[in-house]
């Protein structure tokens, strides 16, 4: 029995990693994932990396086309708009709850760190940090496990799409640093303001910028991914 739950612990571990390597773009989209290659790489034999990829597949981030292989998801137009149309749906709703909820405590939190971006805009695991844990901090006191569930893929997703699509140039990743950081400085003033309303539509504008903006970078991406209907 010992032997199994190791073996299922493995798994989850290939899995896991691999799901990283891809959301942190590590693999791009479009690269082939070669079954035999990934596994000597975790030491492990070909049956697991299949089961992954299948795994990974399930949840979107990977494509099997039969007797050819996987690749890593390609990133369309579509699936920006889908993502931030869910995001809009889901973090919206989480957002209300929020502002009620939260402590002075964890605005205060957010007000420091939004100061420490402000002052080192060139630091990009500080801004990157920050966006992640005020996205959070905005979803932190919903309940409802199903939406949580919807919310964390939703979030995957966006993470994987906004950080690929960002970082084909410097130039365009700092106008996007300096404009987000903006957005997020409404959103914590809103937060401070203990404003639901305030909350709700500074955060929509924040995420239908985002939209725009991801949609705008992707295309100047060229043919690296699947851009058309833009």
């Amino acid at each position: 029995m010992k032997r199994k739950l190791i073996y299922a612990t493995l798994r989850e571990q290939l899995f896991d990693s691999l799901k990283e390597l891809i959301l942190t773009n590590q693999y791009q989209p479009g690269e082939e994932l070669q079954v035999e290659k990934i596994a000597e790489e975790f030491g492990v034999s070909a049956t697991p990396v299949r089961e992954a990829l299948v795994r990974l597949a399930s949840i979107g981030l990977v494509e099997i086309v039969p007797n050819r292989g996987a690749t890593v998801a390609q990133i369309s137009a579509d699936d920006v708009r889908w993502v931030w149309e869910a995001r809009r749906v889901l973090e919206l709703y989480a957002a209300r709850i929020t502002v009620e909820c939260c402590t002075d405590a964890e605005i205060a939190m957010m007000e420091q760190k939004l100061a420490q971006v402000t002052k080192n805009p060139e630091d990009l695991t500080v801004y990157m940090e920050f966006d992640l844990e005020l996205h959070q901090l905005l979803q932190r006191y919903l309940n409802n496990k199903i939406i949580r569930g919807m919310l964390d893929q939703v979030n995957e997703q966006s993470m994987r799409i906004r950080y690929f699509a960002e970082s084909y140039s410097e130039t365009v990743q700092k106008q996007v640093v300096e404009q987000v950081t903006a957005e997020h400085a409404a959103i914590v003033r809103a937060l401070r303001q203990r404003s639901v309303e305030a909350v709700i539509t500074v955060l929509e504008e924040h995420l239908r910028n985002g939209e725009i903006r991801t949609l705008k970078c992707l295309s100047n991406r060229g043919g690296a991914v699947k851009v058309a209907n833009i």
